[in-house]
């Protein structure tokens, strides 16, 4: 704080919109649709999305985002950063206050590499044995 504002007190208080309910989503619980083979999601620093949605009072009320809440990253294909938009099953009559989005990191998965390692490695060995058969012979 300034010196200008070292006697007051700021406050922040969340407001709603009048018939709109802001519900809390894990990315833990957002469904991830089209991953490209070979490639890992995490999200960051990202723990949790904020969705607000406005409709009726009780459709709100008896709304859940559980498994409604999903990402398409058919886009998606190559290692990197992105800001994906989030798709939300809603019921009739609500809509989403604001658009969602999610920062993702797509990565490589180490099981490719691991799988090549495992092949090279089984091939030296396979050669390994023909010399032994070879000697046996």
């Amino acid at each position: 704080m300034t010196e200008q504002n070292a006697n007051k007190v700021v406050v922040s208080i969340p407001v709603q919109q009048p018939g709109a309910k802001t519900f809390e989503v894990s990315t833990n619980s957002i469904v991830v649709n089209n991953i490209a083979e070979g490639l890992s999601i995490s999200y960051g620093s990202t723990v949790d999305l904020e969705i607000q949605i406005k409709g009726p009072g009780d459709a709100l009320n008896l709304f859940s985002p559980a498994k409604k809440v999903s990402i398409d990253l058919k886009k998606y294909t190559n290692a990197g950063t992105y800001t994906v938009p989030v798709s939300v099953e809603l019921p009739d009559g609500c809509s989403l206050v604001n658009n969602v989005s999610v920062e993702i990191i797509l990565e490589k998965t180490k099981q490719n590499d691991k799988t090549q390692n495992e092949n090279s490695s089984s091939e030296g060995q396979t050669k390994e044995d023909e010399k032994k058969t070879d000697t046996i012979r």
